[in-house]
């Protein structure tokens, strides 16, 4: 594959990350607007108005007090919507560097008396497209149990 062609590949990908995350949390702000016992029409206002981890957490505290509102358990649901949070935060905030057959992704944090940190890896762009259909899983999660989940 040409290094033109991979970073075609690449940011494709990495816009598909973007989009499928999307579509989890305005499934969750829809669910929340739900249980918060708001018209559907409202749920733009919920996702507005929270951070996408602020929904998962009042969302999965409902859910602890209504159990027929998801087939997974709670702990189940608020795992998979973590792990779809930092999935999608790890491809936003990092830098990509793509080359024929050799593209990179580095990711950098900075935090308090750790000093800067760096790590480095290899990108496996097929990996990347089958993790973001992925979360057309977590973005269903009310319907699916805790092994599907």
């Amino acid at each position: 594959m040409s290094s033109e062609a991979e970073q075609i590949d690449l940011k494709e990908a990495i816009g598909l990350v973007v989009l499928q995350f999307q579509h989890v949390e305005f499934w969750l702000a829809e669910k929340l607007a739900e249980l918060l016992g708001m018209p559907n029409a409202d749920a733009h206002l919920v996702a507005a108005a929270m951070s996408f981890a602020q929904k998962a957490d009042l969302t999965c505290e409902l859910l602890l007090r209504d159990k027929s509102a998801s087939k997974a358990s709670t702990k189940v649901v608020r795992d998979a919507l973590t792990a779809a949070e930092e999935f999608r935060n790890a491809v936003v905030h990092s830098h990509w560097v793509a080359r024929e057959g050799n593209s990179k992704r580095t990711k950098s944090t900075l935090k308090g008396g750790k000093g800067l940190r760096s790590v480095v890896r290899d990108v496996d762009i097929r990996g990347m497209v089958d993790a973001a259909y992925a979360l057309n899983h977590v973005a269903t999660w009310e319907f699916l149990d805790d092994a599907t989940l």
